[in-house]
């Protein structure tokens, strides 16, 4: 399945620095606390937009779910961490004490009931993709002194 989304001028300032900063990691370079929070943001959209809560699932460590639930809190996107936490729920996901293979095995071994619940919770992620990259893009406005890239 695949969601097709228009992008908004905070997505894409918040995807674009995201990119940046993605870069900036891959060559060695450290980021600050607030650029993480960034990268682990913009990464709910990259993966949930084209590949639904299934992918970013599957491509995401249960360290990173942790601590995007946690930037999550920092941007006030309660909405969006209720999903994620739906989405973890769903699949029998404990990012505190699910090892990445087990992650890994429960997402492969979803009921088609999972699928759908999880289908469910990524067309209410696309509805509230814009709101949600705004406050992601005021998040960045208001800690441009920690953000480099």
């Amino acid at each position: 399945m695949s969601h097709h989304v228009c992008m908004t001028d905070s997505q894409t300032a918040v995807l674009d620095l995201a990119f940046r900063l993605e870069q900036k990691l891959a060559g060695g370079r450290t980021l600050t606390p607030e650029e993480r929070i960034v990268v682990d943001l913009a990464w709910v959209d990259t993966m949930v937009s084209p590949d639904g809560f299934e992918g970013w699932l599957s491509a995401t460590s249960c360290a990173r779910v942790v601590s995007t639930l946690t930037a999550l809190d920092r941007v006030g996107a309660s909405d969006v961490k209720t999903l994620v936490r739906e989405a973890v729920a769903t699949v029998g996901i404990d990012p505190a004490a699910t090892s990445d293979e087990q992650r890994e095995q429960l997402v492969d071994g979803m009921t088609d009931a999972a699928r759908e619940a999880l289908n469910r919770l990524d067309d209410d992620f696309i509805d509230i993709v814009d709101a949600y990259m705004g406050r992601c893009w005021a998040f960045v406005e208001s800690h441009r002194q920690g953000i480099e890239a």
